[in-house]
């Protein structure tokens, strides 16, 4: 009965967020920030023309940005058929946005509740209605896919913590490695995982994390690196 109560105040929490950040949707883009750099490299991966600014007239190589959430817009380019015509898309990215903030409400929500079903409960609740957060899911930007992902890794490796399943270890790195291609800071999470771990003197799981992290992350430090532009 309890599980059932959590389960439709969940449901209800996600239609309130859903619906206040409906009211805000529009397809308009914020004059800072880096949402139109993302764009612009979600179309060149979308015209197969490299992971480049092609608004430059130079169409330098983008070393600055991991490619995660340029790929993510490169999807929704191909599967909207806006590749050419860009402002048609920024509403269906704005949703993108919207969908992956539900779901990191859902997550934080479990999360949570594994320690105190009101503490779930409240925490959800917050991230509905918070002003920032609903303003940055109708925002093209890494913010929300990094809050939903990086929430995900806890959710994982907390789970892995107290499950010891092997396959949670490696979906956390997955997941980890997924994230650092959205936003490098995610490396420092992997980093305090492995500390963690290294702390419950678990040291050849430590050991493991970091070195299937360090895989992940080389290909972008190597690309990088070699490039004497950052686009």
């Amino acid at each position: 009965m309890t599980k059932l109560i959590s389960r439709y105040m969940l449901i209800a929490v996600l239609a309130l967020s859903f619906v206040l950040a409906a009211l805000r949707l529009n397809s308009h883009l914020v004059p800072a920030g880096d949402n139109a750099t993302y764009i612009v490299l979600g179309q060149a991966l979308a015209t197969r023309q490299g992971y480049r600014m092609i608004s430059d007239p130079r169409m330098p190589a983008m070393a600055l940005y991991p490619p995660g959430y340029s790929l993510l817009l490169t999807a929704v380019l191909w599967l909207t058929g806006a590749a050419h015509d860009l402002l048609t898309a920024i509403v269906p990215m704005k949703v993108v946005s919207i969908a992956l903030h539900l779901g990191a409400i859902a997550v934080a929500y479990d999360m949570f509740r594994r320690r105190d079903a009101r503490l779930g409960a409240l925490a959800a609740l917050l991230m509905a209605v918070s002003s920032e957060l609903l303003y940055f899911a109708n925002e093209v930007g890494t913010e929300i896919p990094y809050l939903f992902l990086s929430l995900a890794c806890i959710w994982l490796f907390e789970r892995y913590l107290q499950e010891n399943r092997p396959r949670d270890l490696w979906l956390f790195s997955a997941v980890l490695g997924v994230t650092f291609y959205v936003r490098s800071i995610a490396l420092v999470l992997g980093i305090a995982c492995g500390l963690q771990l290294m702390v419950r003197k678990r040291l050849k799981e430590a050991l493991l994390l970091l070195l299937c992290v360090g895989v992940l992350v080389a290909p972008w430090f190597i690309y990088s690196s070699s490039l004497p532009d950052t686009g």
